[in-house]
């Protein structure tokens, strides 16, 4: 079985806007065990951290949002925009960002999925 992605890197938060990236923080209700991109002032001091008593997001932390947290935050933004359906005996997954429909079958890697809700929280984020 190969490995499949769960959550998004750190070269996909550099895809944001700064007004985007405040956005996310200001959603973010970080726990212990998440995972967070803090990018620090030297970037070849940026590290992946995990919250934790001894380590919590600084201002500019950035969490890498797993599949969860990404369908977790388009269902808060309007009800709906995520949707799992069963269409034509095959399940389709729809993932819905500002008018716009993208279907996919649900028999795929988690790759695709990641990457697919990862483009609706982008969207979401304006």
């Amino acid at each position: 079985m190969s490995d499949f992605k769960r959550r998004i890197t750190p070269e996909q938060l550099d895809e944001l806007t700064e007004r985007q990236k405040i956005t996310l923080r200001q959603w973010w209700n970080w726990q212990e065990g998440d995972l967070f991109f803090d990018p620090y002032q030297n970037p070849e001091q940026a590290s992946i951290r995990v919250v934790c008593e001894d380590w919590q997001p600084g201002i500019d932390g950035l969490p890498l949002l797993d599949i969860g947290q990404m369908i977790q935050f388009l269902q808060m933004q309007k009800p709906g925009h995520v949707e799992y359906q069963n269409m034509y005996d095959e399940s389709l997954w729809r993932v819905y960002a500002k008018g716009m429909w993208r279907e996919f079958p649900a028999l795929f890697d988690d790759d695709e999925l990641c990457n697919q809700l990862w483009q609706a929280v982008k969207a979401a984020l304006g």
